[in-house]
């Protein structure tokens, strides 16, 4: 029969894995900075993207009440393709000009992700796991 193992043993067993313990306070206080940081500019970005959004509602709406009442005063097909085609025309260029800003917050987001992830983070000395002090 073997003899059972005493809780010293057990211990300096579990405890090989050993990582520079100083090393974690400044790891965690890094990363947090770090995340803060991304969440700043991430909430900036949504909020001036979220402001844009109602900018645009209220022009979509703005240019609908305008063309409603152009519609209701034509009195020709030619005067309703004319201002139809003048209502694409808007249109187009309202939805370009999102499109534009789409494309740049999309950018601003990214360029904030790369540089979350380029950071320089603290590593753990390899040589000091699975050592024993």
């Amino acid at each position: 029969m073997t003899k059972p193992e005493s809780r010293k043993e057990s211990h300096q067993e579990t405890s090989s894995f050993n990582l520079h313990l100083p090393s974690f306070p400044a790891l965690g206080k890094n990363t947090l900075d770090d995340i803060v940081e991304f969440q700043t500019d991430v909430l900036k970005g949504l909020e001036s993207r979220n402001q844009m959004l109602v900018e645009r509602m209220r022009s979509e709406a703005d240019l609908a009440s305008e063309y409603m009442n152009k519609f209701s005063a034509v009195r020709s097909i030619s005067e309703t393709a004319s201002v139809f085609q003048d209502y694409v025309d808007k249109r187009t260029k309202m939805t370009t000009d999102d499109a534009k800003r789409l494309r740049a917050d999309n950018q601003e987001l990214l360029e904030a992700v790369g540089r979350f992830w380029s950071k320089k983070w603290p590593s753990v000395d390899a040589a000091s796991i699975g050592s024993s002090t």
